[in-house]
């Protein structure tokens, strides 16, 4: 059995197409011989580069789980390790993780020593932080989304012994305003969604419009819909999947995966366009794509960009989206009186918090008669 130290070797592999790759080699604890690529020549010009880089680091620290914890290893170790083993696993949550780590973390701080990243340079810095561009600052919303991901890599380096286990250094870290929104989320009353259903006249897309209004779902759920996904007998319909940048992943929650009821009117709406589209199998797409001969759905930022946003400009109502419509859903429920338990239901939330801070607000006309209602109580003589 191995017990030294090993620093292992790095070699350059030539290869046929594009540039030579640098590969970093060593032997398990039953002296098999060992490689995994580490980057190449366009990204790690010479040896001594490769040496320095974080993966490196990362790689001899898996190698040699037998010894201590470096004391003060630098914090671009610890990141590496965090995306090796600890980021999340569905596609969406890891992509946004990795567009903050490789854009804005990694850059600032993977050279310094993970006890120098000091609560008060890091609150600085989120303040002066620019969007990838460089063009304007970040919103506060995902300054706050950075600290957190940075809070959670303090975890884990506090769990795997690289600081001591005491309080998280980032929460000391506040950001204002990271539950704010920059923009108010626009919600159609129902006039103006009769207005945008008539505009929208091309299938699938006014199938889709209705079908995401009348249930709430998110877009990438409703574009990852199947038919098998209907139960027409007990009229709902179970939302098991999402797709998110052409792939197929688990949805959000596991609240998320809760059967929705499906309105008979809606039910109708539905199966007319299970009439209408020639993949109509229980294991098709619902809204799948003749252009990727059924094996895809709609791209919805497609229909996005050419249907539904041109078509709401059309009809007066300014560019909106499909989250547009979740709102809308939630601010419906909560006009028509309905109970907060359900709406929480209905939108599929783990907290009722989401529902009521993040989600929909009240119509103009009914908090106006609302208010008024109090104004003649008050004025009543």
């Amino acid at each position: 059995m191995r017990t030294r130290y090993q620093h292992g070797t790095i070699e350059l592999k030539e290869r046929a197409r594009g540039p030579a790759i640098w590969q970093f080699r060593w032997r398990d604890t039953t002296g098999k011989r060992m490689s995994e690529d580490v980057g190449t020549t366009n990204k790690y010009p010479t040896r001594s580069a490769v040496d320095r880089c974080s993966k490196v680091a990362y790689l001899r620290m898996k190698i040699n789980t037998d010894q201590p914890a470096a004391p003060d290893e630098r914090f671009g170790v610890v990141l590496e390790r965090y995306v090796q083993e600890e980021i999340p696993k569905r596609f969406s949550t890891k992509h946004a993780y990795l567009s903050y780590i490789n854009n804005h973390i990694r850059p600032k701080w993977g050279e310094f020593p993970l006890t120098q990243v000091k609560p008060l340079a890091v609150r600085d810095w989120l303040r002066t932080i620019l969007d990838k561009r460089g063009k304007r600052p970040l919103a506060s919303k995902t300054r706050g989304h950075i600290k957190g991901l940075m809070h959670r890599i303090f975890d884990c380096a506090m769990l795997w012994e690289y600081l001591p286990a005491d309080r998280n250094p980032m929460s000391l870290v506040r950001i204002e305003g990271s539950s704010k929104r920059r923009k108010k989320p626009r919600v159609l009353t129902p006039e103006e969604f009769s207005l945008l259903v008539a505009r929208v006249d091309r299938e699938p897309c006014h199938t889709m419009v209705i079908l995401a209004l009348c249930t709430g779902v998110r877009c990438s759920e409703l574009v990852a819909l199947k038919w098998s996904d209907f139960d027409w007998q007990n009229l709902s319909v179970y939302i098991r999947r999402a797709i998110v940048a052409g792939r197929v992943d688990d949805v959000k929650t596991e609240y998320s995966e809760a059967p929705l009821p499906l309105d008979p009117a809606l039910a109708e709406v539905i199966f007319e366009w299970r009439r209408k589209t020639e993949f109509s199998a229980e294991s098709d797409f619902v809204f799948a794509s003749p252009y990727m001969a059924g094996e895809k759905p709609y791209t919805p930022w497609n229909l996005q960009h050419n249907q539904l946003s041109p078509a709401a400009v059309t009809a007066g109502l300014g560019p909106i989206g499909w989250h547009t419509l979740r709102h809308t859903y939630r601010a419906w429920l909560g006009d028509n009186g309905e109970a907060l338990t359900v709406q929480k239901e209905l939108m599929r939330h783990a907290s009722i918090q989401t529902t009521l801070n993040t989600y929909g607000g009240g119509m103009m006309d009914s908090m106006r008669e609302a208010h008024g209602r109090v104004v003649k109580q008050a004025m009543a003589r």
